[in-house]
């Protein structure tokens, strides 16, 4: 049985709205999202189709795919899958599922 190896939650300054428009092009969004990941100082969008992007970074080729999204009044939820050719000797899989809730914080009140 395949196991949860890493669990996190994080705060992002945006609204479901705005979540919502990023995500009509998904392509944008995940050049967007990589680009901002640790070690990470180049991201450019090779290739994109309805539920998948290819990604080339300073660090190698990452695929994401069979993307979904679930976008909802309460939340936004992205699931996918991941491959990540980092180098020559290491492959990461991987897969995501990152839920969206918007916060007192965020809705002003």
């Amino acid at each position: 049985m395949i196991k949860n190896w890493f669990e996190g939650s994080g705060k992002i300054d945006c609204s479901l709205q705005n979540l919502e428009q990023s995500l009509e092009n998904h392509g944008s969004f995940f050049k967007g999202v990589v680009s901002c990941m640790s070690g990470i100082s180049s991201a450019e969008l090779i290739e994109q189709g309805q539920d998948y992007v290819i990604i080339r970074t300073n660090e190698g080729i990452m695929k994401r795919t069979n993307i979904s999204k679930q976008i909802e009044p309460v939340g936004v939820v992205i699931e996918f899958d991941e491959e990540y050719q980092a180098g020559r000797m290491v492959t990461a899989r991987s897969h995501y599922f990152d839920e969206f809730l918007e916060t007192e914080s965020a809705t002003g009140l």
